[in-house]
């Protein structure tokens, strides 16, 4: 029982919106705190409003339910027909870039305050545009957190198995990055959300979702 999340979202214009998200803390209590925010969150997204407002409303949301509950998240949305990529980030590890050529890069970010912080908040957002091939993958910290090691170890860790993972299959991906990356029981929940754009002769957007 854990309260990560992870949302695939099919949007208007042909767009879609992906985010994932982990309540702080574990048991019954994120739970029930990731119970609300999944609902709220897409209610939220299907108006069409820009990442950064949707955080910004996320965030008001939580603190209309507990004060002392937080949330990190990322909300992005992407348009296949251009490749343009919006994204906002609540205190969430930044989402990470694999280009078709094999390079693997954070999406540039300064991540805001997490969910629940406060109710009045101005999120940035961050514009990059994903190429044909490009595959992104958003994932909660239960992946690169390890215990006396510091956040970036992890995250440089996550950068080259990604990068040296095979990329014919996003369930290949997230299983490869997965069993390298979680070697024993997990101490945090784990949660990825990879999303691919395909070459123009192959349609728009393949979207599979992968969590654990």
């Amino acid at each position: 029982v854990g309260g990560d999340l992870f949302e695939g979202i099919p949007l208007s214009r042909g767009r879609v919106g992906m985010a994932i998200g982990d309540v702080v803390g574990r048991g019954l209590a994120a739970a029930k705190m990731m119970a609300h925010l999944r609902p709220a969150l897409r209610a939220y997204a299907l108006e069409g409003e820009p990442p950064a407002l949707v955080a910004q409303q996320m965030a008001h949301f939580v603190r209309t339910l507990d004060r002392d509950q937080m949330s990190t998240c990322v909300y992005a949305v992407l348009d296949p027909s251009t490749g343009e990529l919006r994204c906002a980030n609540a205190g969430h590890p930044p989402p990470l870039v694999l280009t078709g050529d094999g390079r693997a890069d954070f999406l540039a970010s300064k991540p805001g305050l997490p969910l629940g912080v406060t109710a009045d908040y101005d999120y940035p957002e961050v514009r990059s545009t994903l190429a044909p091939g490009s595959t992104l993958l958003l994932y909660t910290d239960g992946l690169v957190e390890k215990r006396g090691e510091p956040l970036d170890a992890g995250l440089e860790r996550l950068r080259e198995v990604a990068a040296s993972a095979p990329v014919e299959s996003l369930d290949e991906l997230c299983d490869r990055v997965r069993g390298a990356l979680v070697r024993e029981a997990p101490r945090d929940d784990v949660a990825l959300l990879a999303v691919r754009m395909l070459a123009p002769d192959s349609g728009p957007l393949e979207l599979e979702l992968a969590a654990e």
